[in-house]
């Protein structure tokens, strides 16, 4: 086993943006105690919801030429995943993109493949 399993919900807000073909988010995200607590606001507030995302995830920290960045290996609403994330904002975006393609070619996984899609496109089917 690669480390103790738990089960978190998390509420978040991102905003999503472009960027010479790198995806940087804004994110607000909070960890949530009682995922039902929210439900019921929602509920109560006549909220609709748009999507739902389920993870399951094993994640590491990835370091090449003194550039770290976050993977995760994942099933997303059961669909497989390799999310590899800089989490940082002290670098351009050209910077940001080439090292990363760089890692992509390190683990053997095609650039060409790189989904820039948003979560709530994928699980809608868009």
């Amino acid at each position: 086993m690669f480390g103790e399993e738990s089960e978190k919900s998390y509420f978040c807000i991102k905003q999503k943006s472009l960027e010479n073909g790198v995806e940087f988010n804004a994110e607000h995200e909070t960890l949530i105690e009682n995922p039902e607590v929210l439900r019921t606001f929602f509920k109560a507030t006549g909220y609709i919801k748009w999507f739902e995302k389920t993870k399951d995830a094993i994640s590491s920290s990835v370091t090449q030429n003194d550039f770290e960045a976050h993977l995760e290996l994942e099933k997303v609403n059961g669909l497989p995943y390799a999310e590899i994330e800089y989490t940082k904002e002290d670098l351009a975006p050209d910077t940001v993109r080439v090292n990363l393609e760089k890692i992509l070619v390190t683990l053997a996984l095609d650039v060409q493949k790189r989904d820039s899609r948003s979560w709530a496109e994928i699980i809608n089917g868009n």
